[in-house]
């Protein structure tokens, strides 16, 4: 499974993730970015997301907006390097009905725009 794929695929995800729909993920990622060492449990996480983000991209911003309805909140993550001007080069931006979902997009989409395109071979 290539990033963006999950990545759309989690947007999809009415509830919160479960180990079978993290397992796929955690596969892809491992597979481009072994040196993340990623592991199933910040996956499935807020808070070990947020930590995850922060190994992934230290000291970017993360912003999270959305709407607090239960059981499918409208939530969406951006993951900016920086928030004071629109300079970036790539802006990490994900949706989904939880808040791990959204957070998980955005940081699988910037993971891939990390990676080479031999990676996926």
């Amino acid at each position: 499974m290539k990033l963006l794929a999950a990545a759309d695929r989690i947007e999809t995800v009415a509830t919160q993730l479960t180990k079978a729909e993290v397992a796929p993920v955690l596969e892809a990622i491992r597979k481009v970015r072994p040196d993340l060492a990623v592991t199933e449990a910040e996956l499935c996480s807020v808070e070990q997301l947020l930590h995850f983000v922060d190994r992934v991209v230290p000291g970017w911003s993360i912003l999270l907006r959305g709407d607090a309805l239960e059981p499918d909140g409208h939530w969406r993550c951006t993951l900016r390097e920086n928030v004071s001007r629109d300079s970036d080069e790539y802006i990490g931006v994900g949706k989904g009905a939880s808040l791990s979902s959204a957070i998980l997009a955005a940081t699988l989409r910037v993971i891939d725009s990390q990676v080479s395109p031999q990676a996926y071979k």
